[in-house]
């Protein structure tokens, strides 16, 4: 196991919306496992899931990257019909 803290690995992620997303859900973490319950409130927590749905849909989902394939493929079609 790395025993890099977790802040600094969060950090280290060359993604900025990934990274600045984990880094809010980490500190909200620390609030809720370090701090009285009262530290945290029923829409940190619904921020916090909705935060984690958005990273793993950045980073698993084709929607979007299948989106920019037939844009592409649209541009190539139409841009090559132009050349004749």
């Amino acid at each position: 196991m790395n025993s890099e803290k977790l802040h600094n690995r969060i950090e280290d992620i060359m993604h900025e919306k990934i990274r600045t997303k984990l880094l809010a859900i980490k500190w909200l973490g620390n609030l809720g496992a370090h701090f009285n319950a009262e530290s945290l409130d029923k829409d940190d927590i619904l921020y916090a899931f909705a935060m984690i749905q958005s990273i793993l849909e950045e980073l698993y989902s084709t929607h979007e990257k299948d989106l920019d394939i037939k844009a592409k493929e649209i541009n190539t079609k139409h841009e090559n019909k132009g050349k004749k």
